[in-house]
């Protein structure tokens, strides 16, 4: 059998994940000042690791505050959306690492003056921006339809649930990615008077009425949903250590599940450098301590 164009063609748009990435990435452009890089290869940390492809990735920088995204594209279709299962998030996970690139003045072991790099990592806990008491993914799940009378969960309703392998493919990458991200912030710094914090942002965007929620009380019950979201958060706590660091970790807490309209309605509040946004992630009162602490020089044994 000879395929056609049309059959290709057809089969493009049934799959249709370049478009909708293409179509992504148009919504990222509208970020004022932003740079958005869209396809390519990076190197994740680790020995033997084989190069990985990103979709995007995206740098905004307001002041001192650089905002990182580690943006991932997955063209689901409404008849088998991405369900994100999950409860209230506890006060031990409503935390976010911020890491801080700056130059320190370093008295040596001989009493000389110089200036040397240091990469530190501030964790803002509580957090306001991953808020304790607030609904957390813990995990997903897809219902298929075309089920096997066998495969039936639901008498009648033709419909199974089918693994997460495609989801978890597309946040895995966005992890691996931003922890990348996270170790390419420590050279943010600018000059030995300025420091500069950064937030990594791992995110999967998928098309609008794809993106459903369910929220189970504590004894398993759901309690809230199922219901179609715009954004939502799974808690993953991925740790990584910083740069060539083996003291310094920074550690990822969450992924962001977006829809298109979603990813519209946050990139509208980062491209507002006033936006309570920039606040709720870049805590003024976790500033202001950093800035006080770099004042005294980092004394060497």
């Amino acid at each position: 059998m000879t395929i056609s164009a049309d059959l290709i063609r057809q089969l493009a748009l049934a799959g249709d994940d370049f478009g909708f990435e293409m179509r992504m990435g148009k919504i990222l452009q509208t970020i004022t000042g932003a740079q958005v890089e869209h396809g390519g290869t990076y190197k994740p940390l680790g020995i033997n690791m084989a190069p990985r492809q990103f979709d995007y990735r995206v740098k905004v920088v307001s002041d001192n505050r650089v905002l990182r995204l580690a943006v991932e594209c997955k063209n689901f279709y409404a008849g088998s959306p991405v369900v994100v299962c999950g409860s209230r998030r506890t006060r031990e996970e409503s935390y976010l690492d911020l890491i801080v690139s700056d130059f320190r003045e370093v008295i040596s072991r001989h009493g000389d003056e110089d200036d040397d790099f240091v990469g530190l990592v501030q964790k803002t806990s509580p957090s306001s921006f991953y808020v304790a008491g607030d609904f957390v993914g813990r995990a997903t799940l897809r219902p298929e339809p075309g089920a096997s009378k066998e495969r039936e969960l639901v008498k009648d309703s033709r419909y199974k649930l089918t693994g997460d392998a495609d989801i978890y493919e597309k946040w895995n990458q966005a992890v691996t990615h931003s922890v990348r991200m996270a170790d390419w912030a420590i050279n943010e710094r600018q000059n030995s008077r300025h420091f500069v914090l950064s937030a990594v942002l791992p995110i999967v965007v998928m098309p609008d009425e794809t993106l459903w929620q369910i929220q189970y009380d504590d004894d398993g019950n759901i309690v809230d949903g199922p219901k179609p979201v715009n954004s939502t958060t799974l808690y993953v706590g991925v740790s990584q250590y910083l740069g060539n660091s083996t003291e310094q970790t920074v550690k990822l807490s969450h992924i962001h599940f977006m829809t298109a309209t979603g990813l519209t309605e946050f990139c509208e509040k980062v491209a507002n450098n006033s936006s309570e946004l920039w606040d709720i992630v870049f805590d003024p009162s976790a500033i202001r301590w950093y800035d006080a602490r770099r004042s005294k020089p980092l004394q060497l044994p």
